[in-house]
């Protein structure tokens, strides 16, 4: 027997597909049912006649919906803050989206081993291996970023990524997009340019975050670069 040595550069062909096809499933539900889900948010906020309770009721279960429904989730967080204030809105708004982000990761882990079976094991392990190197910085990076920050998260949980390491990349960027798309909300409304500004600094922060776990990891050595060369083989044998 001979064995032989696969090297992998970047994410496979078929797992990109899935991530493809994961991000495609959130832009079509979107178009066919987001304007009516949309009409739908905005006439459950205005029947609460401004009651705070039931106000931060509504944004919740829409926040935390965002993960099968086509919410509108960066105009309910700036509505969090515009309704509730900065320091509530924040609050719920953390709170919903972490719960969107442990349905998503959940999803993902029941769909692992249908996924497998559609893009076979070898694929499968090189999808482990890149979300290993790559998967819970990248969540955190594209928290702020719509359709993506999804997608992510499914994937991550079908690429079976340690729940731990996901949390707390998911809880600091649920955290800052909620804080900067709440001050934004509290502070200057609904307006024209608001969402883009909240976006832009939600952006800049989470990518700091990943500047600083690259610039780490540079100075780091031992474990984390001897398992980021294991992954980039995959050992087949020949007979």
């Amino acid at each position: 027997m001979k064995n032989r040595r696969k090297y992998r550069r970047a994410l496979p062909l078929r797992a990109f597909l899935l991530f493809l096809a994961v991000s495609a499933a959130v832009v079509v539900s979107f178009i066919l049912w987001g304007d009516e889900i949309n009409g739908w948010v905005n006439d459950a906020i205005a029947s609460t006649d401004g009651n705070r309770f039931f106000v931060a009721l509504v944004l919740f279960l829409v926040l935390a919906s965002d993960i099968i429904l086509p919410v509108p989730s960066s105009l309910a967080s700036i509505s969090c803050g515009l309704f509730l204030g900065w320091k509530l809105g924040f609050a719920v708004s953390f709170a919903a989206m972490s719960v969107s982000s442990a349905a998503g990761y959940a999803i993902g882990r029941i769909s692992s081993t249908a996924a497998e079976k559609l893009i076979g094991a070898s694929d499968m392990a090189s999808l482990s291996c890149f979300q290993q190197r790559f998967g819970a910085w990248t969540l955190l990076a594209l928290r702020p970023v719509p359709v993506l920050a999804e997608a992510s998260t499914v994937m991550s949980g079908v690429a079976r990524q340690p729940i731990t390491q996901v949390a707390l990349q998911l809880a600091l960027g649920n955290a800052t997009v909620s804080l900067f798309y709440a001050l934004a909300g509290a502070f200057f409304g609904n307006g024209e340019g608001t969402a883009w500004w909240a976006f832009l600094a939600a952006m800049v922060v989470t990518g700091l975050f990943f500047l600083a776990k690259a610039v780490v990891s540079r100075l780091c050595d031992g474990t984390p670069s001897k398992r980021r060369r294991h992954c980039r083989f995959e050992s087949t044998e020949d007979a």
